[in-house]
């Protein structure tokens, strides 16, 4: 490749993210506690073929990745406790561990992320103190952390669609840290091209800061 030799180190953050926002009584649209195929039948128009539509084409990107997904799954649009749970696998450097083995069991094994036995089994597969996580789940920490990001990224950043990843070029910049460097952006699911495509982006505007 052109760029063999550049080193890339990416240290990522997630942030909680709900479609509902921090609305606890919902919108009346999507509803949750239903099945994931229940949750694509609301989010797209209301029709079943809609949502069959929508399904075939996520296991057309899954196909490539040798990922089948199950759609018979419990799904809830304001999952807090998950999302903390993600948050406390960050204090130890091994959330995208765990998010990696959550994704598994909830979109393809039909064991639910919302489940605290779920997040207990992948916490433990990834080295962490299941026995700790409940006692954290047990609490209230980052409860209301998580209900703030779910407004702030709505009303405060103006984000309604998702996944959005934001690359910034400066360790602390990006949108949701101190606003300095450069940000790239890609809005939704994309193949391996779309994101080197961003990373050549990154690399062509660090050699021209470099220049100057």
């Amino acid at each position: 490749h052109k760029n063999d030799g550049v080193a890339l180190s990416v240290d990522v953050w997630r942030r909680p993210y709900s479609f509902l926002g921090d609305n606890k009584s919902g919108n009346g649209r999507l509803r949750s506690g239903g099945t994931w195929h229940d949750s694509l039948v609301d989010y797209t128009d209301g029709t079943q073929e809609s949502a069959v539509r929508f399904e075939t084409a996520l296991n057309a990107l899954g196909e490539k990745n040798g990922v089948q997904f199950d759609f018979d799954v419990k799904t809830v649009w304001q999952p807090v406790e998950s999302q903390r749970a993600q948050l406390w696998c960050s204090r130890f450097g091994k959330a995208e561990l765990f998010m990696d083995a959550l994704g598994k069991c909830h979109f393809q094994s039909k064991t639910s992320a919302s489940d605290r036995s779920t997040l207990l089994k992948c916490a433990s597969e990834v080295g962490l103190n299941s026995n700790a996580l409940e006692t954290f789940l047990n609490g209230d920490e980052l409860v209301d952390e998580v209900w703030h990001s779910y407004g702030h990224t709505i009303r405060g950043m103006g984000i309604h669609s998702i996944p959005l990843f934001l690359f910034s070029l400066d360790k602390n910049g990006g949108p949701f840290r101190d606003g300095k460097g450069e940000t790239f952006a890609h809005n939704g699911s994309g193949s391996a091209e779309n994101f080197l495509d961003v990373f050549e982006r990154a690399l062509a505007a660090t050699k021209q800061t470099e220049k100057r």
